[in-house]
């Protein structure tokens, strides 16, 4: 019920015009029980995405709304345009909401509209129209591991084209050629980079100053906010949106003689490459020429090592780079070796009846950009607090006494975090060995009737080496046998425990598959993810 007590549709007046139709409440029987009223009608600032933008949102509030009644609602919007266009849009036809049957109904001069499907019949024609059309099409609910929507659930992307990628880049080039004045920047860039001769790393120095130095505004890169500012003015106000932020790199790596290019890419679906229109893109980032192809930097990524490893929410996907002949490039996948999570620990079983543990976890690539932004945002006086909370998830018996974070706000190096607990024994001297960081990324919450197919976001590697210390006169014993070795299509992990009469080492490897798996395979995964935690979270006896 409450899902349908307001409806809300987007709108955006800087080249939209929305009209509210019709709201109309009905019984079973057809008979008006309510209409909508204008006077009830609102409008707000969308928050649809974390971008600033014109866009709005208009409220409908639903009268007379029960259970069994039936809602008709009939909106229309007027669109700006370029004569002879068709902005590209991508229509999905499901929602969180359920719904008996969905269509997108397209009439008039449709024959220069190109258009691409998934998981959307072909479409059929009446009347001179086209119409593609579902039942009962899947409802969205959030699942762990999940794709992107556009990877799920059924869309139409259609519009008006170019005849090529080359033409849509050089048009769009064309527009904002004037912003890329290189020699205004020229001085700072040879500054920056003086007396560094490895092309690698002034790639890395001038990619890091962008990062550290300019602070991003989120603006929306469409329709209406294609140009970007001058590399000199990002320069004086520090701070610009995805555009600027290229634009400035772009231009300091061009004055110190690295080829660069501009690139536009889409951070939320992926890129239909039959579809040569720059409406597909939603973002801009810089392609620089390397022995494997290209290397792509996004600089306003304040949590990434740039200069790596593939930019985030885009391995595997496409780029126009906006070089001297414009033209689609795949973006690398997301690369293994340089990303994951170690650990040391020590776990000392005191007298006191209390285990001191001391976990210290380097956080390197992909884990350490996610876990870099969440800090960014904790307050030095709350951090804490927070980490007790986040480490009480696991252990709501835990006591967190002190904590030390480095690199938090320095993205050229591996996040490290200290933390240091203390977890009580049990009275007949057992205990399970901690194991909370690698819990925490390696187990995941059981979903029954999955919906949706899974995988890993990123690739996923980690190890930890955990030592177990008894007090003086006692031994540690192992409570209960876990499994040494766990072997899957989901992935492998491996541990090894190693002895003595007052000690114990256990060292533990996991890395994850990097391929997608149906949903009817999930409950496995679940059960294969738990027993590689069990190796880790040991059972112990001290006697």
């Amino acid at each position: 019920m409450t899902q349908f007590s307001t409806l809300e549709f987007d709108f955006d007046p800087s080249y939209e015009q929305l009209y509210v139709n019709e709201l109309t409440v009905r019984d079973a029987s057809g008979n008006v029980l309510a209409t909508g009223e204008l006077n009830t009608y609102y409008i707000t600032n969308s928050d649809s995405g974390y971008e600033a933008s014109t866009e709005k949102t208009v409220h409908l509030p639903v009268p007379s709304l029960a259970p069994g009644v039936v809602v008709e609602a009939v909106v229309s919007k007027r669109t700006s345009v370029e004569r002879g266009t068709f902005p590209l849009e991508t229509l999905y036809l499901s929602s969180d909401r359920p719904i008996e049957y969905s269509a997108v109904f397209v009439s008039g001069m449709h024959g220069e509209l190109r258009y691409e499907l998934h998981k959307v019949p072909k479409p059929r024609e009446s009347d001179g129209a086209l119409i593609w059309e579902m039942h009962r099409p899947i409802a969205f609910r959030w699942e762990p591991l999940q794709p992107y929507f556009d990877q799920i659930l059924p869309w139409v992307q259609m519009g008006t084209v170019s005849d090529s990628w080359r033409q849509a880049g050089e048009e769009y080039l064309g527009k904002i050629r004037d912003k890329l004045d290189v020699d205004k920047v020229a001085d700072r860039a040879r500054r920056l980079v003086d007396g560094v001769d490895s092309e690698a790393r002034r790639i890395e120095m001038l990619s890091a100053y962008v990062q550290d130095e300019i602070h991003y505004e989120a603006i929306e890169f469409g329709r209406r906010a294609y140009i970007p500012k001058t590399a000199r003015e990002t320069l004086r106000d520090r701070y610009g949106d995805c555009k600027d932020h290229a634009v400035l790199l772009y231009s300091l790596l061009q004055a110190v003689d690295i080829d660069a290019s501009l690139a536009l890419v889409n951070l939320n679906q992926q890129i239909s490459p039959d579809l040569p229109n720059t409406d597909q893109f939603d973002h801009m980032i810089v392609a620089i020429p390397s022995t494997d192809g290209r290397l792509f930097v996004d600089a306003t990524d304040k949590d990434l090592r740039l200069g790596q490893l593939p930019p985030r929410s885009m391995a595997g996907n496409y780029a126009l780079e906006l070089g001297t002949v414009p033209g689609l490039l795949k973006i690398p996948e997301y690369e293994s070796e340089l990303t994951g999570l170690s650990v040391e620990r020590v776990v000392e079983a005191g007298g006191d009846g209390y285990l001191d543990v001391t976990e210290t976890a380097r956080f390197s690539g992909y884990q350490a950009a996610e876990l870099r932004g969440q800090l960014r945002t904790i307050e030095t006086s709350e951090m804490q607090a927070s980490l007790q909370r986040w480490i009480a998830s696991r252990y709501s018996d835990a006591e967190l006494n002190e904590h030390f974070i480095d690199n938090v706000f320095d993205a050229s190096y591996d996040l490290i975090v200290e933390i240091r607990y203390k977890l009580p024994i049990d009275s007949d001297g057992t205990f399970d060995v901690p194991g909370f960081l690698e819990a925490y990324y390696l187990e995941f919450d059981r979903v029954a009737d999955r919906r949706f197919p899974f995988e890993h976001v990123f690739p996923l590697r980690v190890s930890a080496v955990t030592s177990v210390k008894a007090p003086s006169g006692r031994r540690l014993d192992q409570a209960s046998k876990k499994p040494d070795i766990g072997e899957s299509k989901f992935g492998n992990w491996e541990r090894r425990v190693e002895r003595s009469d007052d000690a114990l080492e256990i060292r533990f490897d996991y890395v994850a598959s990097g391929l997608r798996f149906e949903a009817e395979d999930y409950r496995e995964f679940a059960e294969f993810q738990r027993k590689a935690v069990d190796a880790i979270e040991q059972p112990m006896v001290l006697n």
